[in-house]
């Protein structure tokens, strides 16, 4: 097995260097013991939301809440605010899977899918039912493309009594997000944010919370009125992870605000793309388009043959790249410029490419 000191994943991908440092402190205060209805507890997620209102800007009326996974995030917004019509707009594997969800969890509800090519703008122009749920895959990890706000802003405008949830599990904690563009975002923490897999977050609008609320489905152990009623206290419905919680709240505590991240995140994308573009002939970005490309997961296309070679040269190296997926599996890989990923790796990454023969493998 290959030990890997470069990893460019895109999820899980490389936490944090200070997490093993946080892992510590958690273990010597005994924080992984903690009793989740205890002072000590409910104080943890008291100043991990105002440390994520601080340093990412979440408004003081979105809910935050603490889930496993964004796949379980997924199954909340189905289970709880879908009744009639759910829109699904989607141009890669992940949406696609969201929409699939959909069809199984709500038979009764009239399930919309507007699939669109990744050189394509989304599509804006349908208009949903007044209880509709809009899905949309904020930062497509299967083939790095993303959402430019406008075409959010115009569905927001053509549907205003429609629910918008964002999947964001590979631009949350990367992306300074205007927040009011949705009712609903999720993401899974191993990814953009930085830290170990097994939680993600949920945060929603105070109209959000409303209209869940009002359906009043509490069937499920993560009903939003379940979870809302805990999270009043600072509490969850469930024995949470609380570890990710503590990480999450240090992780906070040390980061600086989620605008200077972003800023960085968007010049190191910037000069990935044009590095790629200009400077190395063996593959090229798969998204042609700029606008559309992501900030966050650089995709990169080739023949099948080079793309295998790369990836052998690369282990060699101990670089773990990532793999294609979906319908461009064979054909791709893909680099995670996530905030958690050193300056330094990028400059190794780019001499690797710089000087890559595959004459010989």
């Amino acid at each position: 097995m290959t030990d890997f000191k470069y990893l460019f994943y895109p999820g899980p991908s490389k936490p944090y260097a200070q997490i093993s440092g946080y892992v510590s402190d958690a273990i010597q205060k005994n924080i992984l013991g903690l009793n989740h209805r205890s002072s000590q507890f409910v104080e943890i997620v008291r100043q991990t939301r105002k440390m994520l209102g601080q340093k990412w800007k979440i408004p003081k009326n979105y809910r935050v809440f603490f889930c496993a996974s964004a796949t379980e995030c997924w199954e909340i917004v189905l289970q709880n605010w879908v009744l009639k019509e759910n829109i699904h707009v989607f141009n890669g594997a992940f949406g696609e899977k969201w929409a699939d969800y959909a069809a199984q969890l709500c038979p009764r509800a009239k399930i919309k899918c507007f699939p669109f090519g990744i050189e394509e703008r989304l599509p804006t122009h349908f208009q949903g039912e007044c209880d509709s749920v809009i899905c949309l895959t904020h930062n497509e990890t299967s083939n790095g493309t993303y959402l430019p706000e406008e075409c959010i802003l115009e569905i927001k405008k053509n549907n205003p009594d429609a629910l918008i949830a964002l999947d964001a599990t590979s631009s949350m904690g990367g992306f300074n997000l205007h927040w009011q563009l949705g009712d609903i975002w999720l993401a899974s923490v191993q990814k953009c944010i930085g830290l170990p897999a097994g939680m993600a977050l949920l945060i929603c609008s105070e109209r959000a919370i409303e209209r869940a609320l009002q359906i009043n489905l509490s069937q499920h152990y993560n009903s939003i009125t379940r979870l809302e009623a805990n999270m009043q206290q600072f509490q969850t419905t469930h024995t949470p992870n609380t570890l990710g919680i503590y990480l999450l709240y240090r992780l906070l505590q040390d980061l600086p605000p989620l605008a200077e991240q972003a800023k960085h995140l968007q010049i190191r994308a910037a000069s990935l793309y044009s590095f790629f573009d200009n400077e190395i002939d063996l593959l090229s970005p798969l998204v042609q388009n700029p606008s559309l490309r992501s900030p966050s997961v650089i995709t990169l296309s080739a023949q099948v043959e080079v793309i295998q070679k790369i990836k052998r040269k690369a282990e060699e190296n101990t670089i773990l790249l990532g793999n294609g997926y979906g319908t461009w599996k064979n054909t791709t890989i893909r680099i995670a410029n996530f905030p958690a990923i050193n300056d330094s790796d990028f400059d190794f990454l780019k001499d690797f490419f710089s000087t890559l023969n595959l004459g010989s493998t």
